[in-house]
């Protein structure tokens, strides 16, 4: 049985996409014309935590930083002390010298808004840890179903605040 999501936006229009045979998907359309409404979207969040650097890392934490340019939200980077991805975060301008790298979960605690990159066993490991560190009413952000997927084999849940 497919799940069902929904959800509103006060500042994006939401689309409907009709995907045939009963099956829709809601959607938020892109483009540089939405840009002045990005601190309208961010609003409440000074920090947005991207956590990992493998497959979505860079593009999402560079198209942040870059979007964001003239607001007050800070992009910061959380890897694993020891990571080989810090040089290749260091090359793209995140360094813990102009505070836009640190530890993941230092990362998770500071931020208003956590982007959960890092791979899927990595969250099969680590989600106890990273609910604990998330503060509450901070937004958690991923980018496919996995983790919920797992808590629901798992017999878990994601925390309610």
């Amino acid at each position: 049985m497919p799940l069902e999501l929904s959800f509103e936006s006060k500042v994006f229009e939401v689309e409907t996409l009709d995907l045939g045979g009963g099956v829709s998907e809601q959607i938020v359309r892109g483009g540089r014309d939405l840009f002045p409404l990005l601190p309208q979207a961010f609003e409440g969040i000074s920090q947005i935590g991207v956590i990992g650097w493998g497959s979505q890392g860079p593009a999402q934490a560079m198209n942040l930083r870059d979007s964001l340019v003239g607001t007050d939200v800070k992009v910061k980077i959380g890897l694993r002390e020891g990571s080989s991805s810090i040089a290749l975060a260091n090359a793209e301008g995140f360094t813990a010298e102009n505070g836009t790298l640190g530890e993941m979960f230092a990362v998770i605690r500071e931020s208003d808004m956590v982007l959960l990159l890092i791979s899927d066993a990595a969250q099969s490991e680590l989600y106890s840890e990273v609910f604990a560190a998330i503060s509450p009413g901070a937004t958690l952000g991923l980018s496919h179903g996995y983790l919920l997927g797992h808590l629901t084999n798992v017999g878990d849940s994601f925390p309610d605040n």
